[in-house]
């Protein structure tokens, strides 16, 4: 619907009288933000737990739980700012995207890489003592 363009995404928003768009009403962003602010910080809590399981330095840990989180709050926040203060929020939904998806990359390739190619079993690599 909006051709993964910064214009077209402003569109989308805020209207367009080249296209006849209307703009989106109060209650779609409302359902918009409501469907996506109980689905994507559930996917990255369990995400973010897993990841926390592998042997990765704390800093990365740190690092990847903060930009998909941020990535999350910069995506449910844009569509209200592009519609009602500036297209130039685009910017920030872009960066958004950006964050979550490069996080959710990372969470999901280290703890599949230390599995399957490492061998090691998640919980930090370490193996319960033996008795």
């Amino acid at each position: 619907m909006t051709g993964l363009s910064p214009q077209g995404i402003a569109e989308h928003y805020r209207g367009s009288d080249a296209t006849f768009g209307e703009p989106m009403s109060f209650r779609e962003l409302a359902e918009i933000t409501h469907f996506h602010l109980f689905t994507m910080p559930v996917v990255f809590m369990i995400l973010i737990h897993v990841m926390y399981l592998t042997n990765t330095s704390h800093t990365l840990k740190a690092i990847v739980t903060w930009a998909g989180f941020g990535g999350v709050m910069l995506d449910l926040l844009s569509p209200w700012l592009i519609s009602y203060v500036s297209p130039i929020f685009v910017l920030s939904m872009l960066t958004g995207d950006m964050l979550m998806t490069l996080s959710f990359l990372v969470m999901m390739v280290v703890p599949l890489y230390e599995m399957w190619v490492l061998g090691q079993p998640l919980m930090g690599g370490k193996r319960p003592q033996e008795s």
